[in-house]
């Protein structure tokens, strides 16, 4: 018994230890270089441990081909946890051996952090990389004071996300603002400011509303590679792409100047389903990219361009084959827990996707090949194709519910639906 006692005490003092290594400031008074008067006064963030070159191919058309032109990534034993986020810039340092105390130190490099995450023998670590040749393990990386402002933002943040919760938008709008203020380059806090801003234009139906969102989460996009986790990047796809199909979709015949925009819009989206497979094999974000393909094919379809008519011809056989894909997989799930929801069968239902936007598109592309088929007069394609929209149509309006929002594509699906009697 007493041996187990004497374990734990071990294990509680290393536990302990390591708890208090990720807490502790130590102060390193670093110079730019030999030439500067004044240290710069940083904090110590770890020691690197290993260092190795990236596995991007080296371009051998460059002029400077002779050369390794590789970045070097490396590994740090993280020290004090605060302040440290991915994309974030640090400093490697060297000095001298001899010295117990980190005094006149030279900067000697700078990483971009890649990742932070736990080592299954340093414990807490980062990744980083950058242009390194001077730089050996057993250096140490630093950060500027100014990094302080990080944990106070993302503080700041959270507290937002409560009114976020409690739908107090003015407050939430606020706070994230207050958390911008600390760090502008906070991921999180612009892409949560996007989605309120566009909570409220779908209350409010505000062309200024939409206008905010989409510069926020604009910003977002720009900054995607500092999100800290894959879930929050990945929710944040599905709200920019929504807010891009509403403007597109509500504001093209308001506003002439979106019209120019067309294929700026339609591209982004393309951009947002692509990335958003990279996240996820999630069948959602193959239905995104038929809705951007959709569009774009229906925006060259106007063009009597014969670059633009092949454009048409291209984008026509891409949504085709991406619309089979959906359909043989297993997307029914979505459609089963909707109706779960509906019945009251489960208290909540999460999709991403505006399910009523996808039905609309499937519907229109599958009748446009049905009137094809009548042409050519292929009776039992027809009728397969018949069925088949039916059911799509069906889809439709259980997901419409009469929203207003839908008025003109409800017209557009009446009129397929009585062609179909």
């Amino acid at each position: 018994m007493n041996l187990f006692y004497k374990y734990c005490i071990i294990i509680l003092l290393i536990f302990t230890n390591s708890l208090y290594s990720y807490e502790q400031i130590i102060y390193v008074y670093a110079f730019d270089s030999y030439k500067s008067v004044q240290p710069k006064k940083t904090i110590l963030v770890g020691e690197i441990k290993s260092k190795v070159k990236s596995t991007e191919i080296i371009n051998t058309q460059s002029p400077i081909k002779e050369y390794d032109t590789r970045k070097d990534v490396v590994t740090v034993k993280v020290i004090n946890r605060k302040g440290l986020k991915v994309g974030q810039t640090l400093y490697v340092v060297y000095k001298n051996p001899h010295h117990d105390k980190f005094k006149n130190a030279l900067i000697v490099g700078e990483i971009k952090v890649t990742s932070i995450l736990n080592h299954p023998f340093y414990g807490l670590v980062l990744t980083g990389e950058g242009n390194l040749l001077r730089v050996r393990e057993g250096f140490f990386v630093v950060r500027t004071l100014e990094s302080e402002n990080i944990e106070k933002a993302y503080f700041i943040k959270r507290k937002a996300d409560n009114y976020l919760l409690e739908e107090d938008y003015q407050r939430a709008i606020q706070e994230y603002l207050n958390a911008i203020r600390q760090d502008s380059d906070l991921v999180e806090a612009h892409a949560s400011l996007g989605k309120v801003y566009y909570l409220l234009y779908l209350n409010d139906d505000s062309d200024v509303s939409l206008q905010h969102a989409l510069k926020e989460l604009e910003i977002s996009w720009n900054l995607k590679d500092k999100f800290r986790y894959n879930k929050e990047l990945y929710d944040f796809l599905f709200d920019y792409f929504s807010a891009l199909l509403d403007y597109f979709i509500y504001f093209e015949k308001n506003k002439p100047s979106v019209k120019n925009d067309s294929i700026k819009i339609l591209t982004r989206m393309i951009d947002i389903s692509k990335e958003c497979q990279t996240l996820s094999e999630d069948i959602e974000c193959k239905m995104i990219q038929a809705i951007a393909i959709y569009y774009l094919m229906n925006y060259y379809s106007e063009e009597s361009n014969p670059e633009h008519r092949k454009l048409y011809d291209q984008y026509k056989v891409e949504l085709g084959l991406l619309l089979k894909q959906i359909e043989e997989s297993n997307n029914q799930k979505i459609y089963l827990k909707f109706a779960e929801y509906q019945q009251g069968k489960v208290k909540f239902f999460e999709r991403k996707i505006d399910l009523v936007q996808f039905e609309y598109i499937f519907i229109r592309y599958y009748f446009e090949l049905y009137k094809e088929l009548q042409t050519l007069q292929k009776w039992k394609e027809k009728e397969k194709l018949k069925s088949l929209l039916k059911t799509h149509i069906e889809n439709y309006y259980r997901f419409s519910n009469d929203n207003p929002k839908y008025r003109d594509q409800n017209i557009k699906i009446l009129q397929i639906k009585n062609s179909l009697k």
